[in-house]
């Protein structure tokens, strides 16, 4: 016969509590009594506890609106021997003494109880739902793993696609003895929840690709955590809704303030393919196309690739091998309206003034120079953002920005002296290099424009640098053939990743406008190749004229890469293969198996002139072929020309027509790639270049001087993109 035992206590003053629920208003209709319990709630809803050892539950009376009242509790073991509770609802995995003092976990032989039982609390007549209470020996420690076993092979891939459950098990040992159903239910808990959740049962449902920890706890020991994988992405395919697969549409000629819908899909390690998939899509020329969710908007003219992602934190985390989709080509036709170019000196300004930044609106006719803007100390470098709306340059004063919008600039690091190599697209990071100190005592400060930080980074000769789109990874480039991987996307593991020395000297590096690789200046490879997913240097580069490569830019809306050598331009054709071509899935994804083939076509243009040195490559956004936004320009020391080409076409020369003009320094594109606007020696006039026509049409003097007073060359000039 089983035995109960119930205690009583007042916990609360007690309320009076009238005999029926309801009463009756003056017009005869029934109104709830809310002194009435209509519902005892008891927490935890279930215990597992050592023998011997004390818990506490909680009862709360409710009425029929869910507000708790004051009242007298009551509560009941279905089996005393093994658990009772105190008036006060401290329940005892064993017996209580008479005083509720002592908590007796053993049986007549002193062994630790063990077994199932239930309690319950009740007030004014209403009990509480059975409440599960396990008593057991001291858990020691508690194994967890997937139900179901899983061996990774190559085609065989232990990963659970995202949407789908995986099952986990628990067991809990005294010392060696398994006492996993003497237990209680386990708490399960995902170490990392937006990639999966686990339910109370060990359930765990997949939601984004990466990786978890997962763990289970009862009575305060947990298990060792284990891996969980939702599958990784192994091809990420963007294009337009309503593609029939193998049929994709992958570019759109777009007008200026449409939008366009476009649709994600992948295919992961099991072959599995998600629609719709939880991935991030990004713009590499925001200027020209904008991404909200799945939808691509126009503000302005030019050219913009938009790729998919599956880059850490929000995908691929604890993985770390970023996945990127194929380019969707974006061009929007058109003439870039006038805008603001920004000139300035990297010669020191006379006695007494401050250097200086000349704007110059285009929107005049002609051209007019506007009020200067103040520098805190001489630019050695100058580099805008691909917005539109910050710019950086590297002074003798530390570091400065140039909000483009308002005009002002802002020592934003004094600490951080060098020349700066990039700026990430948004403007919210920037990669200064200080190559001044003695070799091991040179670095590379990254800054973070949004937190106004920086982290130092000792660097060797860095002379270049590139961020991918979605600024996940940053490279650098030494003069010593090392090559540098850096994360500014987690300022907290800023650190750099050297790839070993791969030839005798490094320079210039651009990403590929889908992502999947960068190519960098390399002798004697001429152009060598990484894979941005395992950062491992690729067998083999696409063909070049000659080794010696000197500078390298990359297109917006096409996997173009073109490279600089001694007399001229490599247009290189990327084409970027399925992976499944190449590794049907399955497959395990992992840093051997993420690079997808690639193959190349290379187009050169010779200019004709001989040998010479490039000081800067200026790629447009659209490399689409046309008149429309695909000028390539070359600004070549020492000769008073402008070197441009058209993928598809031969190059052209255009003379520079300014009185005692030189040679070109610096300068930048329009968006629709149809003006360069550049600084001229000599004539020390910021010109105005019609790359339809080939012609030099306006001269405009920023009027800058050297300490000497005699008029400086505009040697670092930035076109605002809009």
């Amino acid at each position: 016969m089983r035995s109960v035992l119930i205690f009583s206590a007042i916990l609360l003053p007690a309320l009076a509590i009238a005999g029926c629920g309801y009463g009756k208003s003056s017009t005869g209709t029934a109104i709830a009594n809310t002194n009435q319990i209509t519902n005892v709630t008891v927490n935890p809803n279930s215990v597992s506890l050592n023998a011997g050892d004390v818990v506490q539950i909680t009862a709360v009376a409710l009425n029929s609106a869910g507000t708790p009242l004051a009242a007298t509790f009551t509560y009941s073991s279905s089996n005393t021997q093994l658990a009772t509770v105190s008036p006060t609802g401290l329940v005892c995995g064993g017996v209580w003494d008479s005083a509720f003092v002592v908590c007796n976990g053993t049986n007549s032989q002193g062994n630790p109880l063990g077994g199932q039982t239930v309690l319950s609390a009740s007030a004014s007549g209403v009990t509480s739902s059975p409440i599960p209470v396990s008593v057991h020996p001291a858990i020691t420690s508690i194994t967890v793993g997937p139900a179901t076993a899983c061996t990774e092979a190559p085609n065989n891939p232990c990963c659970t696609s995202i949407t789908q459950t995986q099952q986990f098990a628990a067991k809990a040992f005294h010392n060696s003895t398994d006492i996993t159903a003497l237990v209680g239910p386990m708490t399960w808990q995902s170490t990392n929840t937006p990639v999966a959740t686990i339910d109370t049962n060990g359930v765990l449902t997949a939601h984004v690709p990466g990786l978890t920890g997962v763990f289970a706890t009862n009575t305060n020991v947990s298990s060792a955590t284990v891996d969980f994988r939702a599958c990784m992405p192994i091809e990420i395919r963007l294009h337009l809704p309503g593609d029939t697969p193998g049929n994709l549409t992958t570019s759109s000629n777009i007008t200026q303030g449409q939008t366009l819908t476009v649709e994600a899909d992948f295919t992961d390690e099991k072959g599995f393919t998600q629609n719709s998939a939880p991935v991030t899509l990004l713009s590499n020329n925001p200027l020209v196309a904008t991404v909200s969710g799945s939808i691509i908007s126009a503000p302005s003219f030019g050219g913009a690739g938009i790729i998919a992602v599956c880059t850490p934190p929000t995908c691929g985390g604890g993985v770390n091998n970023p996945v990127y989709s194929n380019l969707f080509s974006v061009t929007v036709p058109g003439t870039s309206p006038a805008t603001t170019v920004y000139a300035t000196t990297s010669a020191a300004p006379p006695s007494g003034t401050m250097p200086s930044i000349i704007p110059i609106d285009t929107s005049k006719t002609p051209p007019a120079v506007g009020t200067a803007i103040t520098l805190p100390g001489v630019p050695n470098s100058f580099v805008a953002d691909a917005v539109g709306d910050f710019a950086y340059l590297g002074t003798d004063a530390g570091l400065v920005t140039l909000d483009m919008n308002g005009n002002t600039t802002t020592l934003v690091g004094a600490n951080i002296k060098g020349v700066v190599l990039a700026v990430s697209r948004n403007g919210d990071s920037a990669i200064v290099a200080n190559n001044a100190p003695p070799l091991g005592q040179q670095h590379v400060s990254v800054f973070n424009r949004t937190s106004s930080t920086f982290q130092d980074l000792f660097i060797d000769g860095a002379v270049s640098a590139t961020y991918d789109t979605d600024g996940f990874k940053a490279y650098i480039t030494a003069n010593t053939g090392k090559v540098y991987v850096v994360s500014p996307a987690n300022p907290p593991n800023l650190t750099p990743v050297t790839l070993p020395a791969i030839g005798t000297s490094s320079g210039s590096i651009a990403s590929l406008a889908s992502d999947p690789f960068v190519f960098f200046a390399n002798n004697p490879d001429g152009l060598d190749v990484i894979a941005t997913c395992n950062d491992q240097k690729q067998a083999a580069g696409p063909p070049t004229n000659s080794t010696t490569i000197q500078l390298v830019g990359a297109v917006a809306n096409s996997n173009l890469i073109v490279a600089v050598d001694n007399t001229g331009i490599d247009i290189e054709k990327v084409t970027v293969n399925s992976i499944l071509s190449a590794n049907p899935a399955p497959f395990t994804f992992n840093a051997t198996t993420c690079a997808p083939p690639v193959s190349y076509s290379n187009q050169f243009v010779d200019f004709g002139l001989g040998a010479f040195t490039a000081r800067q490559l200026l790629v447009p956004s659209n490399g689409t072929g046309g008149t429309n936004g695909s000028h390539i320009v070359v600004l070549p020391a020492g000769t008073p020309k402008v070197l441009v080409a058209v993928p598809g076409s031969s190059g052209a020369v255009i003379p520079l027509t300014g009185s005692g003009a030189t040679e070109a320094f610096s300068g930048g594109l329009t968006p629709d790639g149809n003006t360069l606007w550049v600084g001229v020696g000599g004539s020390n006039t910021v010109d105005e270049i019609n790359l339809t026509s080939n012609s030099d049409t306006v001269q405009i003097s920023p009027a800058l001087k050297k300490a000497d007073g005699t008029t400086a060359t505009p040697d670092l000039v930035v076109v605002k993109p809009k």
